[in-house]
């Protein structure tokens, strides 16, 4: 008698065995990221959050609060750098993977849950939310938490709340504004202006949708209510203290003249594309659409294109590691933004199925939502005085949330039979993307596993390039034959060296970094040191780099009737090392002690 094997049954071990596959690729990137985490270090942007989270009551002048969230977290894990890193990287990732489970369960029919199929199903999805993770390529391996990632993880909060107050029963309704509440506060806490535009979205789509209640905006109002009131009682001394704080840091961006004021960040930018990088993205476009065409209705189809992209990253990769060059990982400065090739793809594949299907278009919850989704990077970014589409491509998972909700718009299923194959394309996208980043890392010119030299700032143990090693022995040194203290202040006149104060453990005065470089820097620098208290500048060290293009003005001092010359002591120099902080040459650095307070 001939037995004769179910196809189907073929067809489904194999697809179990690509989601076995993806679910190790999955683990495999978040390993790789967390062993990263002990390497590098930037002196520029990241010091500014470090000096930001570990003393964030120093630093209240700033529109951005996002000191005082982490900073419970930084105490938690004793200010250790790497351990913060890892909490970022952690909390991003599976914040994003949330929203995902949540949005497919918005998107199955209750009547079609099935254990082995939704756990398949379940394993693609934390492979696609290993997209959140390009956010740590965006600005070639910023992993440190900033107001960015608070940002971000804000943003993903509000969206699993609007998702949660999707659903009928009422509980679970009422909750998920409570965490919608709560995402928009951290956002605001984050980034004031993408908090605007997100509560502005949000109601609409919950307008469209239909789901606003008085009840509901009651609950919404008391939770935002209670977190702003206990963040007024905490930080200052009334409501009225709490909008002077931040009229101050808008000020002292005003003054800066950076691109941060009102009038500039109302714009509405355009990626600045070569040819082929058009013709780049249009193609992908183009394959994505035939791709989600063909798994509309094919279980083989989604075996057949999971295997064609494993095969292509493995050509990728076998090409050009072959050849033992990192020339390949040098990107185009928009190249983040194919990844909105996606859901362009999947929308031209919609678009095809109503063309020839003669279907009219129906309009559902899931509509507004791709739409609200493939906004969300411009919600993210608005503010930033960077292009907006490439500060939101660090978002761009919001763009791969946007191609499913397109797809469930016409069948939940076609969503279903995509998860696979998306997820292997994240994955690539996001190797790729990660790789170039530890290429390159930020203001190091150097790949970051070429970093070996071991340093210690306070409890942290990471990763450089020896000359910055040597750099941060100077540095101490320097601190220490000045008897220089924690609990003494500096100010950095240097334009672009917040990360002096990490390394020999102590605090910026006036700001965290006090800007070089704009028409407004020291207009900007005694803005915020006239806030200090007199005889704290009087007796804070000051750190200048004389011949640094980005060094401020020291004749700043004498607004407290102060001069290098006459009430400071030389007690150290300092060679700061070519490769860091942008600068392409070494350049020397004085740090002087006060004579008044000795």
């Amino acid at each position: 008698m001939h037995l004769t094997k179910n196809p189907l049954q073929s067809e489904t071990v194999f697809s179990g065995f690509l989601s076995g596959l993806t679910g190790f690729i999955t683990l495999g990137i978040l390993t790789f990221l967390v062993f990263a985490s002990h390497y590098g270090y930037d002196l520029t942007d990241e010091s500014f959050y470090v000096l930001l989270i570990q003393y964030p009551e120093v630093y209240k002048y700033t529109v951005s609060q996002f000191g005082f969230i982490y900073h419970p977290i930084s105490n938690f894990l004793n200010n250790n750098i790497p351990n913060l890193r890892i909490f970022n990287i952690l909390t991003t990732y599976f914040f994003s993977l949330g929203t995902l489970v949540l949005f497919y369960f918005c998107a199955i029919k209750k009547n079609s849950f099935d254990i082995r199929k939704n756990f398949i199903e379940l394993i693609s999805i934390a492979g696609i939310s290993t997209s959140s993770l390009l956010y740590f390529s965006t600005f070639n391996w910023l992993p440190t938490p900033s107001y960015n990632s608070l940002n971000f993880q804000g943003i993903l909060l509000a969206v699993a709340g609007l998702l949660l107050a999707q659903y009928s029963g009422r509980s679970l309704s009422v909750f998920g504004w409570v965490v919608m509440s709560v995402g928009g506060f951290v956002v605001f806490m984050a980034k004031p202006s993408s908090a605007l535009l997100l509560g502005v979205a949000c109601f609409f789509v919950l307008l469209l949708n239909k789901k606003i209640s008085f009840t509901k905006v009651l609950t919404a109002s008391f939770v935002l209510g209670a977190l702003f009131g206990l963040t007024i009682y905490l930080l200052d001394d009334s409501f009225g203290d709490f909008v002077k704080r931040y009229q101050a840091g808008l000020e002292g961006g005003k003054l800066l003249a950076a691109g941060h004021d009102a009038s500039s960040i109302w714009r509405i930018d355009f990626p600045n594309l070569s040819n082929s990088e058009w013709w780049c993205f249009a193609i992908n476009s183009i394959l994505i659409a035939v791709m989600v065409t063909s798994l509309r209705t094919s279980l083989w189809s989604i075996v057949a294109v999971s295997f064609v992209c494993i095969l292509a990253f493995a050509i990728y990769a076998g090409v050009h590691y072959g050849q033992f060059t990192s020339a390949v990982f040098s990107l185009p400065y928009y190249s983040q933004l194919q990844v909105l090739s996606i859901p362009v793809g999947v929308a031209l594949s919609v678009a095809g199925y109503w063309i020839s299907t003669r279907a009219i278009p129906k309009f559902s919850n899931f509509s507004w939502l791709s739409v609200f989704c493939l906004l969300i990077p411009y919600i993210y970014a608005f503010g930033t005085n960077n292009n907006y589409f490439y500060s939101g491509s660090a978002v761009a998972f919001f763009w791969l949330l946007a191609a499913i909700a397109i797809l469930v718009v016409i069948d939940s299923n076609w969503m279903r039979n995509s998860l696979l194959p998306l997820a292997f394309i994240s994955q690539f996208v996001t190797i790729i993307f990660l790789l170039n980043a530890v290429e390159s890392p930020y203001r190091q010119h150097s790949n970051l596993f070429n970093e070996t030299q071991s340093v210690e700032i306070g409890s942290s143990k990471l990763k450089v390039h020896e000359r910055i090693a040597k750099y941060f022995d100077d540095l101490k040194s320097a601190g220490l034959s000045g008897n220089l203290k924690s609990e003494d202040s500096i100010i950095d006149l240097t334009g672009c060296s917040p990360g002096i104060a990490v390394i020999i453990g102590t605090h910026n005065l006036g700001a965290p970094w006090l800007f070089g470089g704009y028409s407004g820097s020291n207009r900007m620098a005694l803005f915020y040191l006239n806030k200090m208290p007199v005889d704290k500048v009087r007796k804070a060290w000051v750190l200048t780099e004389p011949s640094g293009k980005l060094s401020l003005n020291p004749d700043i001092l004498s607004n407290w009737g102060l001069s290098l010359e006459n009430d400071y002591e030389l007690v150290g120099g300092v060679l700061a090392p070519a490769g860091y902080r942008g600068a392409s040459e070494p350049s020397p650095q004085k740090i002087y002690r006060p004579i008044v307070s000795h």
